[in-house]
């Protein structure tokens, strides 16, 4: 019981940073003018593809079979 009483103020003091923590990351994450994100994501030395595959399943009872 003593070791409860004794944890007992790490809870709410880990949430308090918790949220310090997520309030930065998330002033990190925004891509505004000026900020890192926005530099690194308009001179990406890569390039962006995407792949996309439609399909159109009329026999949906048969591919379940398989």
């Amino acid at each position: 019981m003593h070791n409860l009483h004794r944890n007992a103020g790490a809870f709410p003091c880990g949430t308090l940073y918790w949220d310090i923590i997520m309030q930065e990351v998330a002033k990190a994450m925004k891509l505004e003018y000026g900020t890192e994100l926005y530099d690194i994501w308009t001179n990406e030395p890569w390039i962006l593809q995407s792949k996309i595959y439609l399909f159109n399943v009329t026999n949906p009872d048969e591919i379940k079979k398989v």
